[in-house]
């Protein structure tokens, strides 16, 4: 990124993939010289994100997990993890976070460590009565999503999507390039056979599928670049993207919607053939990778896609 964009709003470099970039057309671009993350841990599969380049976007998704009790340390601490991985935007999912005043504390905590958040969860109200564990309950949801609070004008025209899976907003980027951001949270075990057995559960995906439509309907009309990233809690691919399992590719799940709007998965375009795993079985007896970033861009953008990783350990 430069140092100015708080005045001009964020460059697009998009360093997040790249298909098609041959290494010699990317040592032209002018993004500076590449700056080490000193607080940067981890192995990267597929580009070595470890350094950035200044002119560039950095897009994170990490899954929480619903960890900590006291939200304003919870958003610290994520705010902190995504300065790490020298984010620019940041998408969180599974946060567990729910009540109005859970989400201001979280959103505090993120500001404080630089970051300006909007997070959304279904309401405690709203909370199945028999368990809150249940598809769509507190402990099952939870979307954030997170700018790098020097980007001055912040979040707009905010999209709450269904149970607390969804949302969406844009940033208005230099040259008055418009993004709009989906961060999402996938109806667990969506790959998993039986899953279609789960009435409650086949409606929320159904529900969420709907507002990925609408808002990539909403960005086509506004020519907008559309980014989604999160736990998608599906797979596109059996053989690359799952390891010892029994996960499926289903043609109604949420990854398949991406694509059907014309998305593409940023790691698969720049690795097509290295299989990746964001999350490992309980035990370690299988993999699959359920976490991703997708976009589509527009026909009178010229962002370029640089680098795509999954961070590792």
């Amino acid at each position: 990124m430069s140092s100015d964009e708080s005045e001009a709003g964020l460059d697009l470099g998009f360093e997040e993939a790249g298909e098609g970039l041959r290494e010699e057309d990317r040592a032209r671009l002018p993004l500076g010289g590449c700056l080490r993350l000193g607080r940067f841990a981890g192995k990267s599969i597929g580009d070595d994100v470890s350094q950035k380049v200044p002119r560039c976007l950095r897009v994170v998704a990490l899954q929480t997990a619903g960890t900590g009790c006291d939200r304003y340390v919870w958003g610290r601490w994520w705010s902190s993890c995504l300065a790490d991985l020298g984010a620019d935007i940041g998408v969180l999912t599974e946060t567990r976070t729910a009540g109005e005043a859970a989400h201001a504390a979280a959103c505090q905590g993120m500001r404080d460590g630089g970051y300006a958040a909007i997070s959304h969860n279904t309401p405690p109200a709203e909370l199945p009565a028999q368990d809150a564990t249940a598809a769509g309950g507190l402990r099952s949801s939870g979307v954030v999503l997170a700018v790098r609070a020097g980007h001055a004008p912040g979040w707009t025209d905010v999209a709450w999507g269904p149970h607390g899976r969804g949302v969406a907003a844009s940033l208005r980027m230099q040259g008055g390039v418009e993004m709009r951001v989906i961060g999402l949270y996938g109806v667990s075990g969506s790959c998993l056979p039986g899953f279609e057995r789960r009435a409650d559960a086949v409606r929320q995906e159904a529900d969420l599928n709907a507002f990925v439509q609408q808002q990539a309907e909403w960005a086509s009309q506004r020519n907008c670049i559309l980014l989604a990233a999160g736990d998608l809690n599906s797979i596109a691919d059996t053989d690359l993207d799952v390891w010892d399992g029994t996960a499926q590719a289903r043609a109604s799940s949420l990854v398949a919607e991406l694509q059907n709007c014309g998305l593409s998965d940023t790691f698969r375009a720049r690795h097509p053939g290295i299989r990746g795993f964001t999350y490992v079985a309980i035990g370690g007896h299988s993999a699959s990778r359920l976490d991703a970033i997708h976009w589509r861009s527009t026909p009178s953008s010229d962002c370029t896609l640089l680098n795509a990783s999954i961070v590792w350990q």
